[in-house]
């Protein structure tokens, strides 16, 4: 509010209608702008937080997937190990077996 400098004694309001009108659009126009500000840097951190989050998932999926295939390779020497004990005692009951009928 103003006060008037005639000497009328009124108080005058400070702001004509169109003046508070038009600084209520600015307002609402730097409120919008703002929140659409806002709204993009949520969209921005929550696209990272996705990116950061399927990383870590492909890595764990890399991770998990060599465990599998190491633990497949030793169950594979495991086996081919039996394999070729198992062979080299048949080879051996066999060479004696040889041996018995030859001498």
């Amino acid at each position: 509010m103003k006060i008037d400098t005639e000497n009328t004694g009124k108080i005058r309001p400070s702001e004509v209608p169109a003046e508070r009108d038009e600084k209520a659009e600015e307002g609402k126009k730097k409120l919008e702008k703002a929140r659409g500000a806002l709204q993009r840097d949520r969209l921005e951190m929550m696209d990272r937080h996705h990116e950061t989050v399927k990383k870590s998932a492909q890595l764990y999926d890399k991770q998990v997937q060599k465990e599998l295939l190491e633990k497949d390779r030793e169950k594979r020497l495991l086996l081919q190990r039996e394999f070729h004990s198992e062979r080299t005692a048949l080879d051996e009951i066999k060479r004696k077996a040889r041996m018995k009928a030859e001498g």
